[in-house]
């Protein structure tokens, strides 16, 4: 396995969050912070954010290079990094 993959759906109608992953359950809160953490000063994203009643977000890790690659929905960076900090909240 050289890639680390957690999907995750967040319905914002009922603040209930989904995932599926092949990250063990002990470590995906770990894996979150990391990411979160990279985000740090990358600068403000200016985009106008999606409305969704599901949001989509994808974070996969290279374990061969340790780099980190996502893809979402919620059309800003500062939406997206507010549900993943929602999420380690709740975990």
């Amino acid at each position: 396995m050289d890639e680390l993959i957690l999907q995750i759906d967040f319905d914002i109608k009922h603040n209930l969050y989904c995932f599926n992953t092949n990250i063990k359950k002990s470590r995906i809160k770990e894996i979150i912070s990391e990411y979160l953490r990279l985000q740090f000063g990358k600068g403000i994203d200016n985009s106008s954010p999606n409305q969704h009643d599901l949001y989509e977000i994808d974070i996969s890790l290279n374990l061969r290079d340790d780099s980190f690659r996502c893809n979402h929905n919620c059309g800003n960076k500062g939406l997206r990094e507010g549900i993943l900090m929602n999420l380690l909240n709740k975990l």
